[in-house]
């Protein structure tokens, strides 16, 4: 909230006291509770001092987490379509099965197939593309997504730092990969209690959201109108991430100016309020107003520290008790639903920072009345728009039942050689 640091001049000393004991006030409030949640093992990196960097949203910028680089994104796409799905559909040992890919926690290692020459795929690049075999795509893929993410200046560890930096308000940290995977990498070890690095999470997220869209390509390929797919697939999840996260934005954005507009209000009014005070009749009066603004604008601090630690230390809990150790495409969808709700909420209660300040330094009630009925809304009507949207799609039935027929399509006309039509009134 008061990360904002400008030097001002010429001002009157006594004027100057009152803002350095109130912001003394407030960051000794916040330093208590950040050295108590440190003691349970909340990381220092992401408490209030050091600018309440979110865990949150270093696991939330996955979830639409895609290669600059088109090339890769491509090759992901071509790989999966022409190599993992047949080599999972023929069953006979050359690939992965499905269950294989639900529950790897390396995808990457997961999707090796061991199919013939006969099978191959297109290798896109800036100098063209060419036919080569599933193998050799592998191989360049491996060695294309590790370089993405390895390199400061890579397409996947590049496009993390972006996503980073719009969730944190343009931040200038985040602006550094190295910066954004290591706190992905503390978030990771705090919420999720697992052992995988940084760049395993971001190889594991790339492919993931390639799933998807690979899978659609699949269905065009083989004959299948893919556009029922496509919306099952994916437009839940977009109503569903763009409510959750305009919440946590908002609150991101608008409550340091706030915090920064008030203060400014109540410092420039307190000359006013002291000379009032020399008034007989309003000694106290004006005594008690002074006092409670002071403690409103101090309270802020420590109301944001909490709401920051508890909802992630929510996060871990919950994930805990499922069992979730590491990010597999089985628990993706549920990880980052859980996530973009906790953000939800915390957006939601951080705009509540000011009313719940206003009614610890007051004694006032009716400002908790007003904060409890709000906590959910956001998230209950992300949820009824999703279900409505899965319902009028046909559900996940329908999206299940189309990728089955895709899988059909496609081994029938690569076993018989014969066009994608006729394989279809084949079956």
């Amino acid at each position: 909230l008061n990360n904002f640091q400008t030097a001002v001049t010429n001002v009157p000393l006594a004027f100057a006291q009152i803002v350095h004991i109130s912001n003394k006030i407030t960051n000794g409030f916040a330093n208590l509770f950040d050295q108590g949640f440190a003691s349970s093992g909340f990381p220092d990196q992401m408490n209030y001092n050091n600018n309440m960097v979110n865990g949150l949203m270093a696991i939330d910028a996955l979830g639409q987490l895609q290669p600059q680089d088109q090339y890769l994104t491509e090759n992901i796409s071509e790989y999966f379509k022409d190599c993992v799905f047949p080599a999972m559909l023929l069953n006979n040992g050359s690939g992965p099965t499905v269950n294989d890919i639900a529950q790897s926690t390396d995808l990457l290692q997961t999707i090796q197939t061991t199919l013939s020459n006969a099978w191959v795929t297109t290798y896109y690049s800036s100098s063209g593309s060419d036919n080569v075999t599933c193998t050799q795509m592998y191989q360049n893929l491996v060695n294309d997504i590790t370089n993405a993410i390895n390199s400061p200046t890579g397409s996947i560890s590049q496009a993390y730092a972006n996503q980073m930096l719009l969730g944190m308000g343009g931040a200038a940290a985040y602006t550094n990969p190295s910066f954004d995977t290591g706190l992905l990498g503390t978030a990771a070890g705090y919420i999720i209690a697992g052992s995988v690095t940084s760049q395993q999470l971001l190889s594991q997220a790339i492919l993931i959201n390639a799933f998807n869209p690979a899978l659609q390509a699949f269905a065009a390929q083989n004959g299948l109108n893919p556009n029922a797919l496509s919306s099952a697939l994916t437009q839940n999840m977009l109503q569903t991430t763009t409510t959750m996260n305009t919440s946590y934005a908002l609150a991101k954005e608008i409550l340091p100016m706030a915090f920064l507009i008030i203060s400014a209000l109540i410092y420039a009014i307190m000359p006013i309020m002291f000379a009032m005070m020399f008034i007989p009749q309003l000694t106290k009066k004006f005594g008690l107003m002074a006092f409670d603004l002071l403690m409103w604008i101090a309270f802020w601090a420590p109301l944001a520290s909490i709401i920051n630690a508890v909802v992630q230390a929510s996060a871990a809990q919950t994930f805990n008790v499922l069992g979730v150790s590491a990010i597999e495409p089985q628990n993706w969808g549920y990880l980052m639903s859980h996530t973009y709700t906790l953000m939800a909420i915390a957006g939601d209660m951080m705009f509540s920072v000011p009313v719940l300040a206003f009614a610890l330094a007051s004694g006032s009630s009716y400002a908790m009345t007003a904060v409890a009925g709000s906590v959910t809304g956001l998230s209950r009507a992300a949820a009824a728009s999703a279900a409505n949207s899965m319902s009028t799609m046909g559900g996940a039935e329908s999206a299940q039942a189309q990728a089955s027929q895709a899988g059909g399509l496609g081994i029938a006309s690569k076993a018989n050689n014969e066009s994608p039509q006729v394989a279809a009134e084949n079956l």
